[in-house]
């Protein structure tokens, strides 16, 4: 294990992104913001899919590509 730095010891070395470089909050959508959501979440509901849920897979992996040809 590294090292911790004695002058940030609350840092922790496997963190991507370090404390106080990202915002707390994400910024307030404008009107053209929202519009754009509003229209992708239309969208969506027009698949005519099944809503997904987070962590299942979603179609199929190609099992043949340009890197197989001629194989």
């Amino acid at each position: 294990m590294t090292e911790q730095n004695p002058d940030d010891p609350g840092h922790d070395p496997g963190d991507s992104v370090p404390p106080g470089v990202a915002p707390l909050e994400p910024a307030p959508l404008t009107a053209e913001d929202k519009k754009v959501k509003r229209k992708l979440e239309e969208l969506g509901k027009d698949s005519g899919e099944p809503p997904t849920e987070p962590g299942t897979p979603q179609g199929q992996a190609e099992t043949t590509g340009p890197e197989n040809e001629g194989r």
